[in-house]
Order: C-alpha cells, then sequence, then structure tokens
C-alpha cells in the first residue's frame, strides 16, 4: 500500500496513536519536521498534537480519531493560536485526502 493512498488506511486507525504515526511518517516524508508529545501529561493542557514545519509553513494540528471531540482546553489554546495568525486545524481520519494534499503538495 502506497503511504499517500487514503482509501484503505481509514480502516487503519484502531487509535488515536495510529493515526498520528500516520501523519507524523507523511509529513517526515515530504520533508516536515515534526513536533509532538507523545502523553498529554508532558504538554500544556490544550495544546495541538502537532506542530508542523516547513518554511515558508508553519502548522498547527489537533489530531481526533472518529467520532473525537475537542475539549474545552483544545478549543481555547487554537483560538488563542488562530487570533496570532497562525494556521491551525483539527484532523480526523475522514480528512485524508486533504491531509495528503496539504502534506504532500507543499
Amino acid at each position: 500500500m502506497k503511504l499517500t493512498d487514503p482509501a484503505p488506511l481509514r480502516q487503519q486507525f484502531a487509535s488515536e496513536a495510529a493515526f498520528q504515526a500516520w501523519v507524523r511518517e507523511l509529513a517526515e516524508a515530504n520533508g516536515w519536521d515534526v513536533s509532538c508529545w507523545h502523553s498529554s501529561r508532558f504538554s500544556p493542557a490544550g495544546f495541538p498534537d502537532l506542530v508542523l514545519i516547513k518554511p515558508p509553513y508553519l502548522l498547527f494540528r489537533e489530531l481526533k480519531n472518529t467520532g473525537g471531540a475537542l475539549t474545552a482546553d483544545q478549543q481555547y489554546k487554537l483560538e488563542l493560536l488562530h487570533r496570532c495568525g497562525m494556521d491551525v486545524g483539527v484532523w480526523w481520519p475522514e480528512d485524508m485526502t486533504d491531509i495528503v494534499e496539504t502534506l504532500g503538495g507543499q
């Protein structure tokens, strides 16, 4: 299976960790520098899961598995970053086509 082939991967994410591992692998394969926290215990409450850097782009992304919802802290941090002019967003496995375009097309 190709790394960027989204259709079969939708069923592959049994956990948010598996989804995050796929996004990180895709990003790194396309030249992005990826920063993340492996456990929310070591990051500020609500801070996005991933910071992706590929000049001139800087993305902050929260990842949620299918059916997942943002916490109040996550909504607050994303709004703060957005108000600072940052590119923020939430990605679900259903966004796979957009993720591939974003990370592979820039």
